[in-house]
């Protein structure tokens, strides 16, 4: 889950330093995207790529990689990500896991194509 997230965030830090190799988000995902060009920005907030936008948004921190198995599954039920989901707390963290990698994945795709156009211009 942590990869995932790291992975979006690298992608828009490389596209933001670009244009503005000062600029520092820390890792907030958000600041990183407003860093961005606009015509990435539009991309990422269109059909088909927001509702993945929005779960990365929503889920992934960069303190996930410190945290226990307990502790992510209380993140978790805090940010109420447990709800509709049968089979206890494996099952909890599989079906996030396997949602934040897929939201991850088509962010991350949209965010590499849009760097190779930029880097041949």
């Amino acid at each position: 889950m942590y990869l995932g997230g790291l992975a979006v965030e690298c992608i828009l830090q490389a596209i933001s330093h670009l244009d503005s190799p000062k600029h520092d988000a820390r890792h907030d995902l958000k600041k990183w995207l407003k860093s961005c060009r606009p015509s990435l920005q539009d991309k990422i907030k269109s059909e088909g790529v927001s509702e993945h936008w929005n779960t990365v948004v929503a889920v992934w921190r960069n303190n996930l990689r410190f945290l226990s198995e307990d502790g992510l599954l209380g993140y978790l039920r805090d940010i109420e990500r447990d709800r509709d989901i049968s089979g206890g707390r494996e099952a909890i963290i599989k079906v996030n896991a396997g949602r934040l990698f897929m939201a991850a994945s088509v962010v991350h795709k949209g965010g590499v194509a849009a760097w190779k156009s930029y880097r041949e211009k």
